[in-house]
């Protein structure tokens, strides 16, 4: 499904489905506008459309099309668990690809660790030295504020946003910490975490290192 990306890789930002469909949303509210301007200052300031993966980056922009919406139009929490499904399920998919070229042994990687957690993931990703400490910590902390927002788990949810355990409405005070959280974030950083993968999803082969400007 990724394979051949060198067949789009001379189209510019614009030219993708997500940005323009943002553009064409009919939604005029304050949170609606703000949103989408910062989105995409983050995101041209992260990955400037004169770095070399500038086209790989609007691929995997693409995939996180729901999520990104979702984030937008306001809904934080329910952008946060796609995100992290998306992640999780790209690693299931390619990390057998990194460690055998052989498809039928690729089968059976992944079915050892299809039920596995995106940490147990990061940690054999480090060892690999394909994602760093810094990435560890990135997706624990990312897997910790999507469980406490997909489990409903309010004791969770208090502790990450260090919430007065005393206020009297805490449920509305969770729900506006998660609304106000800036998913642009956790898609830059998802989109990074997925590029480090996906040069080096060959074992031995052209793509084992990172040719050109890295981001």
């Amino acid at each position: 499904m990724l394979e051949g990306l060198d067949m789009i890789k001379d189209k510019t930002y614009d030219d993708f489905f997500l940005l323009s469909s943002l553009s064409r949303v009919q939604e005029n509210t304050p949170l609606f506008n703000e949103r989408l301007i910062q989105f995409e200052k983050k995101l041209y300031n992260r990955f400037p459309r004169s770095c070399n993966d500038h086209y790989k980056v609007e691929v995997f922009l693409d995939r996180l099309e729901v999520p990104s919406l979702l984030y937008i139009l306001g809904y934080s929490g329910a952008a946060l668990i796609e995100i992290y499904a998306y992640l999780e399920r790209f690693v299931i998919i390619f990390m057998p690809r990194m460690l055998t070229s052989e498809v039928k042994k690729q089968n059976e990687i992944k079915k050892l660790i299809e039920r596995k957690s995106l940490n147990e993931f990061a940690d054999t990703l480090v060892s690999l030295d394909i994602w760093n400490n810094a990435d560890k910590e990135f997706v624990r902390k990312f897997k910790k504020i999507r469980d406490g927002i997909a489990h409903k788990n309010d004791e969770m949810l208090v502790k990450y946003f260090n919430i007065n355990e005393d206020k009297i409405f805490i449920e509305d005070e969770i729900s506006k910490k998660i609304k106000d959280i800036d998913c642009t974030e956790y898609i830059i950083e998802t989109i990074s975490l997925i590029l480090k993968i996906y040069v080096k999803r060959r074992p031995g082969g052209r793509n084992a290192k990172a040719k050109g400007k890295t981001l």
